[in-house]
């Protein structure tokens, strides 16, 4: 379990959103997985593109795909927490946040050796507890500025339109790579998504890259 510095404890609380809007950068953010069906088509296809890009995982799904989670940090990504289940932070208790928060990142560790620093709380929900408990973590909140809602399971076409009509620099795009939902979309959408952000003349980076921030 992190234990949290005093620093931790000074620091305030930051929600980021977007990047600086004056750099040609972008990030491709994944979250919910890994599993063994989307996450492994998404890593062959960023790895075809030489693109990195954030995972934002369950600490229950690294537990079952371990190698699928050691394959993000082998390749070059930014793996980071979801949190250990699907629930949102604002429903639990202070014990069941933080146990949330320390199983996910054991899970993490356990599979990866990276201790995460970057946390996306399920459906982007906080409340001020959840900000100083993640924060008292050693955590910064990501959000995102473009959702496409690819776990409704969404024609490629819709997904690319939706995401390059709303992405500009400093954008983070928020994508799916976990079991339960048809990412059929998703995936046939990332190529050409990763070609036309780049013809826009985005730098498609990670999280940290995009934001200054340690992952």
């Amino acid at each position: 379990m992190y234990v949290p510095s005093t620093s931790d404890f000074n620091r305030q609380a930051v929600v980021y959103r977007m990047g600086d809007p004056s750099k040609p950068l972008a990030a491709l953010t994944f979250d919910d997985g890994p599993d063994t069906k989307w996450t492994p088509q998404i890593l062959d296809i960023l790895a075809a593109k030489g693109v990195k890009a954030t995972f934002f995982v369950l600490g229950q799904e690294v537990e079952k795909n371990p190698r699928i989670a050691a394959r993000i940090v082998r390749e070059g990504h930014t793996i980071a927490s979801h949190g250990y289940s699907h629930v949102s932070l604002t429903q639990l208790s202070l014990p069941q946040m933080f146990s949330q928060l320390s199983k996910a990142n054991s899970a993490i560790s356990a599979a990866t050796g990276v201790i995460p620093g970057l946390l996306r709380p399920v459906g982007g929900a906080y409340n001020q507890q959840v900000l100083k408990t993640v924060t008292q973590n050693g955590f910064n909140l990501i959000l995102w500025s473009v959702d496409p809602q690819d776990w409704r399971g969404l024609s490629a076409g819709a997904i690319l339109n939706n995401v390059l009509s709303n992405t500009r620099a400093g954008g983070i795009i928020l994508l799916h790579s976990g079991e339960g939902p048809n990412l059929t979309g998703t995936v046939q959408a990332l190529p050409q998504m990763v070609d036309q952000l780049q013809a826009q003349g985005l730098r498609l980076v990670t999280v940290p890259e995009l934001l200054g921030l340690s992952a």
